[in-house]
């Protein structure tokens, strides 16, 4: 039976360290610095955010939902914001032009008025690039900053679109609660009985707004309805009373469109309509603004109802040229519907929009230049060690926040950026988590990191460069604060584990997942049905590809659990992880070393491996976690075999079929790839000079060399 060398718990308790001294000693500033701006906190459910620019005909404070009182979506000192919104966009040469993407909402903003048939815009991108950041940003700050006379009279509703497993009908009755809830709040003036929704004088008046009625039998209906208004106080029954009045209205015309005649899901939907037009129609100025945010974290099927949705809503109130949409989308998405039609049925009504992301630099220079706290300025800090000799040696930070500068600069490296953009498959969001990660690490090796420091006080400007090698990197990410692993990572996934079963697939079912994919797109079925015939159990294979999924490091458009997602479609399209987990991570020592005390093995290898009593960041420690990795591979060598032995053993017909499978993807190569990367990172540390009492002869030995 497989075991973990390692309880859990122990190594939550026993195994865990303390920041570096520079991060407690700025702990509150780093905590700013390092704050996520737009938590996804309110991914689920009808939460609205409605602002009316001060100046309009509206109450011009801005007003909540009460369910989340999210005030820091207007209220925000944008200083913070990187405009350069450019980072990795090289297939596009206007898109380094600065404020380029804020120049292109604008203009779709104001000549999608003299063209009616491009008020839907689909901004698109990867996951974590900011869209809805820039949407923010773009809204709050720079139509108010640079065209006032366009904010005034915008009125800007965002949705957040229900998240885990959305009913279809379900997300439209989100929708329409969401803006019957927001027009009520954002136009309640009792001083002004025109933009007073909840006046009965003018809900009568919306009513008689409605496109179905001939204006001579205006006067005539508003006499009938004043009879048979409800009571004010009773919203449900004026609800229930709009809807009967248009669905009456309805059932008395044959010219309707058939998108009209389906559209109606709730008693909310006739509400919203003749709200809009009601409004549009007083006050032709008026631009509303519709944003379905989260839309690019929903399967592919509800991302189309979304886009279909919007559509919908659209051909209601045709005759005005004031409601525009915005919807989010992932690109690799909005490329398969296009190509699919869904979207592109409608192209004459669809503005596009990619959205890039920041450099990881600039974003960390922007936030440390106008978040990190002055107060760290007064603060000092001490880095501590005890030598060999058990002498303890203190050495001085006077300006942390200097040190911080100098570390920021470091990212400012190219190659170094764009590593750490692939491995967070360019998530801004997970960019901050690693930087924060290798600010906060504590394991630094002693000389490097006193080295780093003298640097930095005889103004060398690469001082801290060492730090940010690329497998410091990785080690940072996989440790952070404890160390031996971090048991919960944010956002890696451990490649060499499936689940806790003593199948030799548990080793090697994600990375034949990996390699499959590497090559081309598979079909669920097909892909299933490779993985069987190498004696994969089913249930395994669907936790495997579930957690690749849920990681983003191999994709479908149909979402990421497969029954609940009716998942058809697997690849590796949109993602820049599968490649990476593959060629990079698998063979990278300081992974293998965090993956071997969360990786259950064969209990003779277990035994083996070492389990320090003491924290220290000494060379023992990495020698005792050089052998644990050594051990995994050791591991993933026997499971190999194992697979090999199972294709000899399969009857003639199913044994030829299950090596085809082996021999097209390079299946056996893998164990071999993985060790000489081990060999070369070794080969790497010890040049660098680092744990020089090690006996690296040694060391190498342990993986064949």
């Amino acid at each position: 039976m497989r075991e973990y060398c390692i309880d859990e718990t122990l190594m939550n308790s026993q195994y865990a360290q303390k920041n570096m001294p520079l991060w407690d000693a700025c702990e509150q500033a780093f905590s700013k610095m390092f704050k996520v701006v737009d938590q996804d906190i309110d991914r689920i459910g009808p939460h609205v955010y409605s602002v009316i620019s001060k100046g309009s005909i509206t109450n011009p404070e801005v007003v909540w939902d009460n369910i989340t009182n999210r005030e820091d979506w207007v209220k925000t000192d944008w200083s913070w914001y990187c405009d350069e919104r450019y980072g990795y966009a090289l297939q596009r040469s206007n898109a380094f032009e600065l404020y380029y993407h804020d120049n292109e909402l604008y203009k779709w903003l104001i000549q999608s008025e003299k063209y009616d048939n491009k008020h839907i815009l689909v901004i698109h991108g990867r996951t974590g690039v900011g869209k809805t950041t820039f949407i923010r940003h773009f809204f709050f700050k720079v139509l108010k900053d640079q065209y006032p006379h366009i904010a005034k009279d915008i009125v800007f509703i965002r949705i957040s679109m229900p998240v885990v497993s959305p009913d279809l009908n379900r997300a439209e009755d989100d929708y329409d609660h969401s803006v019957y809830f927001a027009l009520l709040k954002l136009f309640h003036q009792k001083n002004n009985p025109k933009y007073d929704l909840m006046n009965p004088e003018t809900l009568i008046e919306m009513a008689c707004s409605d496109e179905l009625l001939e204006e001579e039998d205006i006067p005539k209906v508003r006499n009938t309805l004043k009879s048979t208004y409800p009571p004010p106080e009773a919203r449900s029954l004026q609800l229930r009373w709009i809807r009967e009045i248009a669905e009456g209205r309805r059932a008395n015309k044959t010219n309707i469109e058939d998108d009209d005649q389906n559209i109606l899901v709730s008693d909310y939907a006739d509400f919203n309509r003749l709200a809009l037009r009601y409004l549009c129609r007083i006050n032709s100025n008026l631009k509303f603004v519709i944003f379905m945010d989260n839309v690019d974290h929903l399967p592919a099927l509800n991302q189309q109802q979304a886009f279909l949705l919007s559509r919908h809503k659209l051909g209601w109130i045709k005759k005005f040229k004031q409601v525009y949409f915005i919807i989010a989308l992932r690109s690799y998405m909005l490329k398969n519907s296009w190509k699919e039609d869904t979207f592109s049925a409608y192209s004459n009504k669809v503005e596009k929009l990619e959205i890039f992301p920041p450099s990881l630099y600039q974003v960390l220079d922007k936030r440390r230049e106008f978040l990190f706290a002055p107060e760290s300025k007064k603060r000092t800090a001490v880095l501590k060690h005890i030598d060999s000799n058990r002498n303890a040696i203190n050495i001085p930070i006077p300006k942390p926040e200097e040190m911080v500068k100098s570390i920021v600069n470091a990212f400012e490296d190219r190659k170094r950026d764009t590593y750490i953009a692939k491995l967070t498959n360019y998530d801004i969001r997970q960019g901050l988590e690693i930087a924060k990660s290798v600010i906060q690490f504590p394991f630094y090796p002693w000389d490097v990191l006193a080295d780093s420091i003298e640097k930095h006080y005889s103004q060398n400007p690469s001082g801290y460069h060492s730090l940010l090698s690329f497998d410091r990197i990785i080690d940072a990410i996989v440790r952070k604060t404890n160390r031996l692993c971090e048991v919960t990572l944010p956002f890696f996934d451990n490649v060499f584990r499936v689940d806790d079963s003593d199948h030799f697939a548990n080793s090697l079912c994600k990375l034949y997942i990996l390699k499959f994919l590497s090559k081309r797109t598979f079909s669920l079925k097909e892909l299933m049905a490779q993985l069987m015939f190498l004696g994969h159990p089913e249930p395994l294979i669907n936790i495997a590809l579930e957690s690749l999924l849920k990681c983003n490091i191999i994709t479908s458009p149909e979402g990421i659990h497969i029954e609940e997602h009716n998942i058809k479609t697997i690849h590796s399209e949109g993602t820049s992880l599968c490649d990476e987990y593959l060629c990079i991570l698998s063979k990278k020592l300081y992974y293998l070393q965090g993956m071997a005390y969360c990786t259950p093995m064969e209990y003779d290898l277990c035994c083996k491996i070492p389990l320090p009593s003491e924290i220290h960041n000494d060379d023992r420690t990495f020698e005792s976690r050089v052998l644990a990795a050594s051990l995994l591979l050791e591991q993933f060598k026997r499971d190999s075999e194992s697979q090999r032995n199972y294709i000899n053993g399969l009857e003639r017909r199913k044994g030829k079929i299950a090596n085809l499978y082996w021999e097209q993807a390079k299946l056996g190569d893998l164990v071999e790839v993985i060790r000489l990367g081990l060999l070369s990172d070794l080969k790497n540390i010890q040049d660098a000079g680092g744990f020089k009492a090690l006996n690296w002869a040694n060391l190498r030995k342990l993986f064949g060399d």
